[in-house]
This record gives structure tokens, sequence and C-alpha cells, in this order.
């Protein structure tokens, strides 16, 4: 006796509609400010938002995705604040005190495990307000902390 096929689940449609590529690159000028602010904001992304919404919205006036509000896209309209250490001082820092190269891979490996070196690229402040903005979830939450407005 045959035992029936196992039931496989239906598939689903992406929310956005379909993302066709494109191929006539017509949207190259939106790609290419894009890359260059990456390169001027030592690839922060964060502080190339408004092109990544330059590019969204270039894709839905082309017929390249559906058309939506480029806000239902959950790219924040806050502020991004850089600070003034980035992840590449803390490489450097961790080379020097460990006198050389040779100390670097061993001792790196513990300290990342650990999280003894990782800092922050930045944080998030209301563009209004200036004040500091605390991630809860999905919403966010200004800040009540003392020195954190700016």
């Amino acid at each position: 006796m045959a035992n029936p096929p196992p039931k496989t689940p239906s598939p689903k449609a992406p929310e956005l509609g379909a993302f066709p590529l494109d191929h006539f690159r017509e949207c190259k000028q939106e790609v290419q400010d894009y890359y260059a602010c990456l390169e001027k904001n030592n690839r922060l992304t964060p502080m190339c938002r408004d092109f990544v919404r330059k590019y969204l919205q270039c894709r839905m006036d082309r017929g390249l995705m559906n058309k939506t509000d480029v806000d239902k896209f959950g790219i924040p309209k806050t502020e991004f604040v850089p600070a003034t250490i980035h992840k590449d001082d803390t490489v450097r820092d961790a080379t020097r005190a460990g006198g050389g190269a040779a100390w670097v891979p061993a001792a790196w490996e513990g300290k990342f495990k650990n999280k003894e070196l990782e800092r922050d690229d930045g944080y998030e402040r209301d563009p209004k307000t200036k004040q500091r903005i605390v991630y809860e979830g999905e919403a966010y939450v200004p800040s009540r902390a003392k020195g954190d407005t700016i």
C-alpha cells in the first residue's frame, strides 16, 4: 500500500512584490551616489539613508518594484551621529597595546569573543530635539538619561 506524498507548504509572495534586477541600469546613478556616500563616510550605512530612499524611489518610478510609500520600508528618519572613535581606531589601539603584529591574532580573537574591543559606530538622535534615541523593539523611545542631549 502506497503512502500519500507529504504535504509541502505553499509558497508565499513577498510582501512588497517582486524585485526584478535592474538589467538596463536605469537606477545606476542612484547606486553610484550611494557607494560614493559610503566611501565618503567610512562605510557607515546610516549616514547614507537618503540615498537608499532615492534608490528605492527610482526603482518604483521605473516599474522595477511595486509602488509603495518609502517610509514603509522601515528606514529611520532619525539623525545618525557617528562616534568619534571607530572600530578602525580600536584595531589600531589593540595592535599598539600588544606590541606588534605577532600579538594581535591570539589576543584579538579572545577580546572579540568577550566583546571587549567592540564599539558602536554612533547613535541615533531626534533631528528636531537633538535627543539621543534608545530603541526598544521596533519602536523608539527618547532616552531620559542625563547627558544624552547634544
